[in-house]
């Protein structure tokens, strides 16, 4: 689950997920603040587009939502990232607004567990997802 700054609740709110093309951005090991309410886009630093990685373009109308007990939840289809050589641990990621980690920070994610990318043929799946409580 995405943790949501508080900034986010007015853009979703504001703006919609459906009009927005959104952007994610993996974030290696030296790129992990705290993550907070408060938290924004400049806090965090994405790995750099190298050896096969490219931010994830995310089309609005490719979110779909669900709602329970005042929570709604809304995902995107899986992004899959393949790699052609390493670029090291790989510990979260963010949607923004703009490419290469720029703009509004929309959501951000730090993995259970670093994902380590080492070899030609690596790959990380995500599946975005924003909860919005």
């Amino acid at each position: 689950m995405a943790i949501t700054p508080d900034i986010s609740r007015n853009f979703l709110g504001t703006q919609g997920l459906v009009s927005q093309t959104l952007y994610l951005n993996l974030l290696g090991t030296a790129a992990m603040a705290t993550i907070a309410a408060g938290s924004v886009v400049g806090s965090f630093t994405p790995i750099a587009e190298a050896s096969g990685y490219i931010n994830a373009t995310m089309a609005g109308t490719g979110w779909s939502s669900t709602a329970s007990a005042g929570t709604s939840t809304v995902t995107y289809g899986t992004q899959v990232f393949s790699f052609t050589g390493s670029v090291g641990n790989v510990q979260g990621y963010t949607i923004t607004t703009g490419t290469n980690n720029t703009g509004t920070l929309v959501a951000v994610e730090a993995f259970a567990t670093a994902q380590m990318v080492s070899a030609n043929g690596d790959k990380i799946n995500i599946v975005p997802t924003i909860k919005i409580v």
